[in-house]
């Protein structure tokens, strides 16, 4: 009968204790949901106000996700293997402590009874037996779990309701608050894509020295009212045209530049403006050679415009240009087209008439 009211003793403390654990679960989920649920807000809110780089989304990213899995980790798998028997738990005087603490009836009574049923493993003596048997006898209607009252998890909802709350009105009300910083920061090595497209509707290529006109066309479901045009550090806002079309005009274009826009915090891809450096002629220079009959040497004159040879003189033109590399003559009312080489030409002529 005693080792009867002994096992029964014990798998009333193992229920017990299978339902302390279930309670620390009960617990652990409603702490959670308050760690992970505030941890993700504050995230995806200093991204929506900050919009960082990929290396500090990259750290929010790294940051939310140790937090969550320790928050689980801690607050309801270890518990959840415990009560599962996995591992270590409370011992069964501590839950007779817990146990003790919670009935005043009967305090230190179920500690002293398992201490003399470890005492009576050592010594077989029929008084402490049947001291046991006493007070097991007494314990007997003792609810043990009853300890354990999942009704007092309910002040922890007081910590899980509000975050919860928060992110469900935000999800119906304005999601993208949500939904686009907690994209930006899952593909935080990707550049974030526009809601529209920023397509250059006039040409890239200008003459060099020339003013650079550039139409911009947007298109998409969401259309941002300013664009700016991002130079070499420089930001400069677009003449609004139409709902759709900016443009900017940039005097004087000298050289090559790559630019991009900048519209309701999204930048494009990289555009290219390429200057055509403008050809000219730097030098200019005729070889004559004068008929054998005149016995007049040779001469070469720089820089010439109008020239007077007799006739049957041999003129040898040297070109020497910058940014060309073909040459267009007219000879005689017929047009010539003279190959140039590294920016230098030569053409000969015989003055046998006017020209």
């Amino acid at each position: 009968m005693a080792a009867s009211e002994s096992k029964i003793l014990l798998e009333k403390l193992d229920l017990f204790i299978r339902k302390y654990y279930k309670n620390r679960i009960i617990k652990g989920v409603l702490y959670t949901i308050a760690l992970c649920v505030s941890m993700f807000l504050l995230v995806v809110l200093l991204e929506y106000i900050g919009r960082f780089s990929s290396l500090v989304r990259g750290f929010l990213l790294f940051l939310f996700s140790a937090t969550t899995v320790a928050t689980i980790v801690y607050y309801i798998i270890l518990p959840g293997l415990k009560w599962m028997k996995l591992g270590s738990t409370i011992s069964n005087e501590d839950a007779a402590l817990i146990i003790g603490n919670h009935f005043s009836e009967i305090k230190d009574k179920l500690l002293n009874t398992l201490q003399l049923q470890q005492a009576a493993r050592k010594e077989n003596n029929e008084l402490l037996l049947a001291a046991i048997a006493q007070k097991q006898k007494e314990l007997s209607p003792v609810p043990f779990q009853n300890a354990v009252n999942y009704q007092e998890n309910r002040k922890y909802l007081k910590y899980a309701i509000p975050p919860l709350a928060v992110l469900l009105v935000l999800l119906f009300a304005a999601p993208s608050t949500i939904t686009r910083p907690s994209k930006r920061i899952i593909q935080f090595t990707k550049a974030e894509e526009a809601p529209f497209e920023f397509v250059v509707e006039s040409s890239l290529s200008i003459p060099q020295n020339q003013d650079a006109t550039i139409d911009l066309l947007l298109k998409g479901t969401e259309i941002p009212e300013r664009v700016f045009l991002i130079k070499e550090g420089q930001k400069i806002l677009l003449e609004r045209q139409d709902l759709l079309h900016h443009q900017i005009v940039i005097p004087h274009v000298s050289e090559s530049f790559d630019f991009q826009f900048i519209g309701g915090d999204f930048q494009s891809q990289t555009f290219h403006l390429s200057v055509i450096p403008q050809p000219k002629m730097s030098a200019l220079s005729a070889h004559i050679v004068y008929p054998r009959y005149l016995k007049k040497e040779e001469e070469t004159l720089s820089q010439v415009g109008d020239l007077s040879v007799p006739e049957g003189a041999v003129i040898e033109w040297s070109f020497t240009c910058s940014n060309a590399d073909q040459l267009a003559l007219q000879v005689g009312g017929a047009f010539q087209q003279l190959v140039l080489n590294d920016n230098e030409g030569s053409y000969q002529v015989q003055a046998l008439q006017s020209f």
